[in-house]
């Protein structure tokens, strides 16, 4: 049964990529934009359905700089528009693993709104120039951030002054 399914699969993925690589021929500008968003979106297609997270980060990132890419190419969008698709790309590897397996992986937020603003900033010269300043209270942000998950936690030491782990600590305590 698994071999038949198997076959399956590879029969959909020979017609589907014949058609693409067929149909891309036809598409001088976009060709390597639009291979790009189709490798990313085959990766997308085994991670569904083999639900292996391996299959999730290329294929976001492959498909975000592919839509970025025909983005630009297009008219569509002017200016930093492939960073734009690579950020997008790194914010969907978080949502997707989020709603998908309900797994909170947040390190593709870090590299993902990284390279959105960077881009953003790039392609508007105002939200650049409001990037320009006020990035340093990204540090403000985070740092209150840190304190509201800490709260309720204990102390700075984690605990009872023994490293966290919510024992006291034996012996007499003379002050």
């Amino acid at each position: 049964m698994d071999r038949n399914a198997g076959r399956g699969t590879a029969g959909v993925l020979l017609i589907v990529l014949g058609f693409g690589l067929f149909l891309l021929q036809f598409v001088d500008a976009l060709g390597g934009s639009v291979t790009l968003a189709a490798l990313g979106g085959l990766f997308l297609f085994f991670y569904f359905t083999k639900k292996s997270f391996g299959y999730l980060v290329p294929g976001c990132i492959l498909a975000g700089i592919g839509f970025g890419m025909i983005g630009t190419g297009s008219g569509i969008a002017s200016g930093e528009f492939g960073g734009v698709g690579l950020g997008l790309g790194f914010l969907a590897i978080f949502i997707i693993r989020l709603l998908y397996e309900r797994e909170n992986t947040w390190w593709p937020l870090v590299p993902g709104i990284i390279l959105l603003v960077n881009a953003l900033g790039r392609s508007d010269s105002r939200f650049g120039g409001v990037v320009s300043i006020l990035w340093p209270l990204l540090f403000v942000l985070l740092g209150i951030w840190v304190l509201v998950r800490r709260g309720g936690k204990g102390k700075a030491g984690g605990g009872e002054g023994n490293g966290g782990s919510g024992k006291k600590s034996q012996g007499s305590d003379a002050s």
